[in-house]
């Protein structure tokens, strides 16, 4: 992703911890006979600001918001404000952005870094 910390001219990786906890949350799912994992519902929203807020030049994609806006309706709120907290700081104050649909906050946020 494009840090933030450098006015985007530069790359920033998910730390070690967050991208462990990725694989250790995942879920298992089925289709066809066929098994794959995804993400724990709040590490793939915290996937998807990464990927809008850092990786997209800041601009929420519709089916990311829309995508978010189904996940939040099974997220645990504790559980997303730990997530976004391993990747990005102000994680209560992004997560409270998410769950009043105020997503521009979220780009102010992280901008303010």
């Amino acid at each position: 992703f494009k840090s933030p910390y450098n006015n985007y001219q530069t790359n920033w990786t998910v730390p070690k911890k967050f991208n462990d906890y990725v694989f250790e949350t995942k879920r298992k799912r089925e289709h066809d006979n066929l098994y794959y994992y995804i993400p724990s519902v709040e590490c793939d929203i915290t996937l998807l600001i990464l990927r809008d807020m850092l990786d997209k030049n800041r601009e929420w994609k519709d089916k990311h918001v829309d995508r978010i806006n189904k996940l939040l309706q099974s997220s645990d709120r504790e559980e997303l404000i730990k997530c976004v907290g391993m990747v990005l700081p102000n994680s209560n104050g992004i997560v409270e952005c998410l769950y009043n649909g105020n997503l521009n906050g979220i780009k102010g946020i992280i901008e303010g870094i």
